[in-house]
This record gives structure tokens, sequence and C-alpha cells, in this order.
């Protein structure tokens, strides 16, 4: 790499300078986050609880130079776009029913429910409701609240939880690191492999490399993806891999197990099921011949529900 590349990419990977209010930026934060860091331990008093949310917010939109909020949530019915149905490697979120939750949590969820503030969603997940509203209200007027690793793939601002301190990702970005974390599309392809043990999808439980098959986890995901600079460099790769861990019986199983990965993981940016194939979504440029067979199986998985 020359010294200008060096430095340019040096000065990508850093917090952005915090931004003047600006008329019309929305502060995105997120209500599930929210009720668990707000509610405290089991011995902080409700009224306690509440103001730490008042005081959470508040801090926030000064720090992203907002000046209007929108608390997004997921409510308890919600089927999340359908990945339940649509998960076949591994269940859904099958390791979150032993999760302890503080004891204001119930009172904090009632709280952020009803404030008018809020949005919930009965048929997505929150996180895609972070994606929806980058679109709908432009990237650059958003500002993005959540200790979720999953909205680091959305264009916008992005508020660190707890330093408040911002970085910026664009629709066009690929990717770039800021507080030893990877933003942009490629962390959606880095998740294809790597998976994510947070809500049970395993990605790639096996990578091919040096020839040999071997438990893909983070490291080996990213050594799959450090030649990809773009996107489309990075579709073939991964969707190589997959045909070689999920293709063994037929091509219509490989595709059809990167496609379910794929649904799981990519943030919506509609209530469309194939979001992440259409236009502008990760998955445009697959082969539409066994993608639209592969289609057909993960659609009947939702309509046989």
């Amino acid at each position: 790499m020359t010294l200008a590349a060096a430095i340019a990419a040096a000065s990508a990977s850093q917090p952005h300078a915090r931004p003047d209010t600006v008329v019309g930026r929305t502060l995105l934060a997120d209500g599930d986050g929210l009720a668990y860091y707000c509610a405290g331990n089991d011995d902080t008093p409700s009224g306690l609880a509440r103001r730490n949310l008042e005081s959470k917010i508040e801090a926030a939109m000064r720090a992203a130079g907002a000046d209007k909020v929108v608390i997004l949530a997921t409510s308890s019915a919600s089927h999340k776009g359908h990945r339940y149905a649509i998960s076949r490697v591994k269940p859904y979120q099958g390791k979150r029913n032993k999760s302890r939750k503080p004891r204001n949590w119930q009172f904090m969820r009632e709280l952020i429910e009803r404030d008018p503030r809020t949005v919930v969603t009965d048929t997505l997940e929150a996180d895609d409701l972070f994606h929806i509203n980058s679109v709908r209200l432009g990237d650059e007027n958003v500002a993005i609240l959540t200790e979720d690793k999953d909205m680091r793939m959305v264009p916008g601002w992005h508020l660190h939880w707890e330093n408040h301190s911002l970085v910026r990702v664009h629709p066009s970005t690929w990717a770039f690191e800021a507080n030893d974390k990877l933003f942009g599309r490629k962390w959606f392809w880095q998740q294809m492999c790597q998976g994510d043990g947070v809500d049970n999808v395993p990605g790639l439980t096996q990578c091919l490399i040096d020839g040999k098959l071997q438990q893909c986890g983070e490291v080996r995901a990213k050594r799959l993806l450090a030649d990809a600079h773009s996107e489309a460099p990075a579709l073939e790769i991964v969707y190589d891999q997959y045909m070689q861990t999920y293709g063994a019986t037929s091509a219509v199983e490989g595709v059809t197990a990167f496609i379910e990965q794929a649904c799981l993981l990519w943030m919506r940016r509609t209530d469309r099921l194939f979001d992440c194939m259409d236009a502008g979504g990760p998955l445009e440029r697959i082969d539409q011949t066994l993608a639209a067979a592969a289609r057909r199986v993960v659609r009947d998985r939702v309509e046989d529900i």
C-alpha cells in the first residue's frame, strides 16, 4: 500500500467530527436495547429507570445533532419478517429463552411501547426499521443509537452507545473500521460467513481454506474476504463457499441455504421477504435460474405456517 493510500485508509477509519444540530435529523433509537440498559439492576427504583430513559435519549440527541427521536421496537408477537419460518439450518434465535431480564425490564418495555415517539413492528424486526428509515428519510438525516452489531451495515450516522462518538456509513461504503468494529456492506458478507451467535444464525458451518474444510468463525471469515474489495467478489467467494458446504447433495440446496442465511442476516429496506435480492441488495447479482428454485423453497416455508 502506498503512503497516500495508507493515510486515506487511516482517515476513513476514524470517527467523524460531531455534526451541528440539523433540522430534520432523526435519532433512531433501539427500544429493545433501551429497555435493558435503562432498567438498571434489581435495586433500581422504577422512577429512576424512567429518568434513565429520558436522560439517555436527550444526551444521544445532543451528541447526534438530532432534533427529533423515533424509538424502534419489536413486538413480542412479531414473526420478525418470517425469520422463524425461513430458518432451517438452526432455529432462529433458538438460544434466547433462558436470558434473564432486569427487574424493571417489563416496566420499561411497557413504558417504551406506550411512548408516542415509538414505532412498534408486528411484522418485521426493529433492526429492519433502521434500514427502512435510513432509506425513507435519507441516510444523512438519521443517527443510529444501538448496541446491536447487525445495524453496522445500515447507512447513516452511527452513534456509539456509551461515549457517543459518531461514524458515518454512506450507501456506497464497502468497509471501514472504527472503534475496532467493521462497518459497511462488507459486514453483511462477513456475517454470512461467520454467522451470528446471538440470533443462532450459523452462516457457514464450514469453509474451504487451503483445500481443507474447517470450522468457519470470525478469524477465518475475515481471511476468506481479505481480498474482496467490493460486493461482486464477495458474492462470488461466499456463494462458492456455500456450494461447498451446503450444496454437496444438489445445487438448489446450496443456493437455498445461501438465500436462507441472507434473508436472516440482511437488514431489510422494505417489508419484502426477498429484499436482499431486489435492486441494490447484496444478492442482486445471484444466478437467477437456481435462485428461482431456491426462492420457491424458502417461500413455501413461510406459506406453510
